[in-house]
Order: C-alpha cells, then sequence, then structure tokens
C-alpha cells in the first residue's frame, strides 16, 4: 500500500517536473542568445495603434473559436455560455499545467439541462476542435515551409500531423455514425464484466456523440470556415506588430510563424506555454533569417496579450457561470479522473 502511494506520488512528481523542465529550458536557452537591450528597444519600438488593433484582432479570434466551438457542441447550448465556457479553460490553462482548462471546460457544460450535456460528449467537440486545429496548422505548415527551408525531416512531421489530424476525423465520424454497432461490439467482449462494459460503451458512444457534425456537411463546413477565419485574425495579430519592426517582413512569414508556434505549443510546458511559444516563435523567425531580439519581442506581446485577454474573459466567465477558480478545478480533476476511466 505504502508503495502503490510513493509511486502515485512519484508520478504526480514527474506529471509537474516534466512540463515544468521543458519551460524551464526554453527560457534557458532563449537568454543565452538573446541581448537584453536589443529586446527592450524592440518591445519599445512597437506604436500603439500597430499594438491596439491586434488586441482587437485577438478578441475577434476569440469570439469566432468560440462560435466555431459552438457549431460544434451542437444547437443546445448558447454562444454566450460557449464563449465564456471556453475562456474560463484558457483561464485554467494559464495558472496550471497538464492542459488542465480542456477538463474544465468539458467539466462545466456537463450535464442534462440547457447549456448541458454528457461529459465525454462535451469533451468529444473539444478533441474535434484541437484535432481541426492541428491540421489548420499542418496545411499552413506546409504551404509555407518550401519558403523557408527544404529540410524534409520537418515536411515529414507536418504530413504526418496532417495524417494524423484526419484519421481522427474519419473515426470519429465512422464511429459517430455506427454507435450502436459499436456499443454492441464493446459488450460482446470478453475482457471486462458485463457492467463494466455496458458503462464503457455508454461512455464510448457519449464521446463519439461529439464527432456527430462530420455527419452534417453544412455544419461542419461552417465550423471549419469559423475557426479557420479565427486563425486569419492570429495572423493578421501577428502582422500588425510584425510591420513597425520588421518593415521588409512579408505576410507569409505570419502564416509560418503562427502555425509554427501551434505546433510547438503544443508540448508539454508550465502554465500558459510559458516560455515553449516563445522559443517555437523565435525559432521560426531564425528560420526565415531574423533578429531572435526582435522575434522574441514579438512572442512576448503575442503571448501577454493572450494571457491578459483570456484571464480576464475567463474571470468574467467564471463569475457568469456561478463558479470560481477552486470549483473549477475540482470538476477539471474529476473530469479528467472521468476521461481516463473511460479510456
Amino acid at each position: 500500500m505504502q508503495s502503490r502511494s510513493n509511486a502515485s506520488k512519484a508520478g504526480l512528481l514527474m506529471k509537474w517536473l516534466v512540463p515544468i523542465g521543458i519551460s524551464a529550458l526554453s527560457i534557458y536557452l532563449l537568454a543565452g542568445q538573446i541581448n537584453p537591450q536589443d529586446l527592450v528597444g524592440a518591445l519599445k519600438s512597437i506604436p500603439f495603434l500597430p499594438l491596439f488593433l491586434s488586441i482587437v484582432c485577438n478578441i475577434a479570434g476569440m469570439l469566432l473559436r468560440a462560435l466555431a466551438w459552438n457549431r460544434i457542441l451542437g444547437h443546445n447550448f448558447d454562444y454566450k455560455t460557449s464563449f465564456f465556457a471556453m475562456c474560463a479553460g484558457y483561464l485554467l490553462n494559464n495558472i496550471l499545467p497538464f492542459r488542465l482548462g480542456e477538463f474544465g471546460r468539458a467539466a462545466l457544460l456537463t450535464g442534462k439541462d440547457k447549456n448541458k450535456a454528457p461529459f465525454m460528449q462535451v469533451f468529444a467537440s473539444i478533441i474535434t476542435e484541437r484535432t481541426l486545429d492541428i491540421f489548420i496548422a499542418s496545411l499552413l505548415f506546409l504551404v509555407t515551409l518550401p519558403l523557408v527551408v527544404s529540410q524534409n525531416s520537418l515536411k515529414t512531421l507536418a504530413y504526418i500531423a496532417l495524417f494524423f489530424t484526419i484519421t481522427i476525423l474519419v473515426i470519429g465520424a465512422v464511429g459517430s455514425k455506427n454507435q450502436a454497432s459499436v456499443k454492441a461490439w464493446i459488450v460482446a467482449r470478453k475482457f471486462l464484466s458485463l457492467e463494466k462494459r455496458e458503462k464503457l460503451a455508454n461512455r464510448l458512444a457519449g464521446f463519439l456523440e461529439g464527432f456527430k457534425i462530420f455527419l452534417k456537411p453544412r455544419q461542419a463546413i461552417l465550423a471549419f470556415s469559423l475557426l479557420f477565419l479565427s486563425w486569419m485574425m492570429a495572423i493578421v495579430q501577428l502582422w500588425l506588430i510584425q510591420q513597425p519592426l520588421l518593415a521588409h517582413g512579408k505576410f507569409w512569414w505570419t502564416l509560418f510563424v503562427t502555425s509554427a508556434g501551434a505546433f510547438v505549443n503544443a508540448l508539454p510546458s508550465a502554465p500558459a506555454g510559458l516560455g515553449v511559444f516563445e522559443a517555437g516563435v523565435v525559432s521560426a523567425y531564425r528560420l526565415i533569417g531574423e533578429p531572435q531580439s526582435v522575434a522574441l519581442a514579438l512572442a512576448l506581446t503575442l503571448h501577454a496579450t493572450t494571457f491578459v485577454l483570456t484571464s480576464l474573459f475567463g474571470l468574467v466567465g467564471l463569475s457568469l457561470l456561478g463558479e470560481n477558480l477552486k470549483s473549477l478545478f475540482n470538476k477539471a480533476n474529476r473530469g479528467k479522473t472521468l476521461e481516463v476511466a473511460a479510456q
């Protein structure tokens, strides 16, 4: 019993150490390559108007993303609840590692009333949104990569990500269309007791429910289009603050940097992707051949803007949804436990 407890503590410690270690390493490597004076000078060189307009684009992107997620969730959810639940999830990601915000977002909308659904169904809608994100990032990365480098290894990575996302979407759509057959197949297996098999089958059916959007082409295209527009807002946001610092910069740079930053930010890291996002953006600009201090200034500006906005909207969302950080954290942990149990 004691050994099991020690193993659990060791596992928890590793879960904290790995993401924080990756962030710490990223920050250390960046610190060794950046001239502080150049960085401060670059930050001061960003004019107020482009910065203000970039913030507007950031908010517009969040609104579009919430609308896309609302389409994926279905007609039982209103837009206001979807937006503030999404922001509350981002808030949790800003202050804790492990991507608990995704579980918190799903847990906030778990229930049977209006703006509620089974946990696995809501969680599947988040996975669908994130999978579409990777799909869009892969496309942008593949389109712009030949303009930067000719390294086949990077192209292979993008193709793998693209294949992976398409596979998830296809399996989810097929499984959603054949829920009854999937449930029957699981119940017919002999690897667990009948009660556990039935429970697992019901949870999986609820999970597949979140992929039903792909059985409705018009709704799926609408959700994808809204999500793609939210990406365009992020790209324009970067372009607005890039131009004052890199007047010779090309618009396609922002497509490459934004997609590369999204890939790197998927790595385990400290809360809010601290250090990892900056390292991704700096590395992308470095491949283009631009100064690292300027790249870091752009990354920090983007990151700070997103952190502040998502945190503020998240706090408002928690208040409107009748929650607080402690209750959201507890719900996220329960949701994560439920998802693991379903696996």
